[in-house]
């Protein structure tokens, strides 16, 4: 049986399928079919696996994604998350979103993550603003999704982010 958190990356992987434009993926039917398949027994693993085939299927995507434990602190970005705040992935992982998001952001933000990502599972799309390097304002759209472990309990959050234009 699968779990709600796979059936939420599997959804992110269909998305993420959906959103590269930059790839010829003209698959047939039976082979998505079969590739799904494959990523679900994948999925079973652990939750370290869901973390990796996500990470590694961001890359392809157009939108910046960046990964999350519970406390805030950036596990993994893909190189567009990198990009867009001017800071590597090493220099991201010493950090929190809220310390890369101005303060007054935090409230609004802990009550969309309080009734939104923790009730549903994920956050309407939302504005907000990062603090790139250098404190350069980068004002973005974003939507939060959470990870539940192996045992349902929260583990993580996925951030999907597009910049705004300037």
């Amino acid at each position: 049986m699968i779990k709600i958190n796979q059936i939420l990356i599997i959804g992110l992987i269909t998305i993420l399928f959906a959103s590269c434009t930059n790839h010829d993926l003209t698959l047939e039917n039976a082979e998505l079919k079969q590739m799904l398949s494959v990523l679900e027994e994948e999925l079973e693993i652990s939750d370290q696996k869901y973390v990796e085939l996500v990470t590694t299927l961001s890359e392809w995507a157009d939108e910046a994604i960046v990964i999350c434990n519970m406390d805030g602190q950036v596990v993994n970005a893909n190189g567009k998350y990198c990009n867009l705040l001017g800071y590597t992935l090493a220099e991201l992982k010493n950090m929190t979103y809220q310390e890369i998001t101005p303060e007054k952001w935090h409230k609004m933000e802990d009550n969309l993550r309080d009734t939104q990502v923790f009730v549903r599972g994920y956050s309407d799309i939302y504005e907000k603003e990062y603090l790139g390097k250098n404190d350069q304002i980068v004002p973005i759209l974003t939507r939060a999704w959470l990870l539940k472990d192996q045992s349902g309990n929260p583990s993580k959050f996925i951030g999907f982010v597009k910049k705004l234009s300037d």
